[in-house]
């Protein structure tokens, strides 16, 4: 569904813009007279952005309210998707660190531990061959014989077309005293607003207020 917008037509306005910037970088404020033409210069300022807004301000609202109806459509069916993806993958509620055990991510989890314990047997059957035919080899002074166990091989984990496996790490946090100062954020507004409520009063450790000039219109 194509929604047309007409956009104004925006020279007059583009043109008073630039005579703006050009007389901006012109003036230079050295005297009273100056200072005088550059307070009328930001009251012109005001009027001209209150003039462009005025214009745009129309147009702006119409393709809003479209773009918000849009989003909220796309949310509504992407949303069903995603979830009935995240379903699949890590079962209702499920997540990668905790899946579901008859979801994907769940049942590949499952597989790997078949095939890690396994493994971990056929090592384990491996070595306890070894360690015997060295208590023969030492018990009748033969020379160690090579052990070859015949055993079974570790499951394959089961694979589908479309669908890959990657590591994914997470964590818990079990005690923040003992986070490193480098994994903390400073939260700058916060201090922002404590700074612009006290002023110089300001007495937060490690913070400095500064005082600038800021110029109204």
């Amino acid at each position: 569904m194509a929604i047309a917008v007409q956009p104004p037509d925006y020279t007059a306005q583009q043109e008073e813009g630039i005579l703006l910037v050009a007389s901006a970088e012109d003036l230079k404020v050295i005297d009273q007279a100056s200072l005088d033409a550059a307070g009328e210069m930001l009251k012109s300022i005001k009027a001209y952005i209150a003039e462009v807004q005025k214009i745009t301000g129309p147009v702006k609202a119409a393709t809003h309210a479209a773009w918000k109806v849009a989003v909220k459509q796309e949310t509504d069916l992407v949303g069903k998707a995603e979830e009935a993806e995240k379903i699949l993958k890590y079962g209702a509620g499920g997540t990668a660190m905790d899946p579901a055990p008859t979801s994907i991510a769940g049942f590949q989890r499952a597989q790997k531990a078949a095939a890690d314990a396994a493994k971990a047997e056929i090592d384990r059957v491996q070595r306890e061959a070894e360690k015997e035919a060295q208590a023969r080899a030492k018990a009748t002074g033969q020379p160690v014989q090579a052990v070859v166990t015949f055993t079974a091989p570790p499951p394959a984990v089961a694979k589908t077309q479309g669908v890959g496996y990657t590591p994914e790490w997470g964590f818990r946090i079990t005690d923040e005293s003992l986070i490193p100062r480098d994994y903390l954020m400073v939260d700058e507004k916060k201090i922002r607003a404590v700074v612009k409520a006290m002023k110089g009063q300001t007495s937060i450790p490690g913070i400095k207020p500064i005082e600038g000039t800021g110029v109204r219109a």
